[in-house]
């Protein structure tokens, strides 16, 4: 099993932007599935895909050996998640 590495904590203000970034060394990865996950809830889909796409407020840039994921006007109701890759 390959590592995934990404950003442990992202700091942002309210209505700001926010990125979180995924890296790894699997030369064969097809999609990239990042997730919101509260903790008690069942991790819930954001955005998945092999190419740069926007998902309402969420936008993700791909290359071959890394994603980012843009959260568009942060909110309160998001303080303590976890995106999931």
């Amino acid at each position: 099993k390959e590592p995934v590495f990404q950003s442990p904590t992202v700091d942002s203000l309210e209505g700001a932007v926010a990125e979180i970034s995924c890296n790894h060394s699997i030369s064969n990865v097809y999609d990239f599935l990042w997730y919101l996950h509260f903790p008690g809830f069942a991790p819930r889909l954001l955005i998945k895909g092999s190419k740069p796409s926007q998902q309402g407020r969420y936008n993700m840039t791909y290359e071959s050996l890394s994603s980012s994921l843009l959260i568009f006007q942060v909110s309160r109701q998001m303080r303590g998640f976890t995106i999931v890759l």
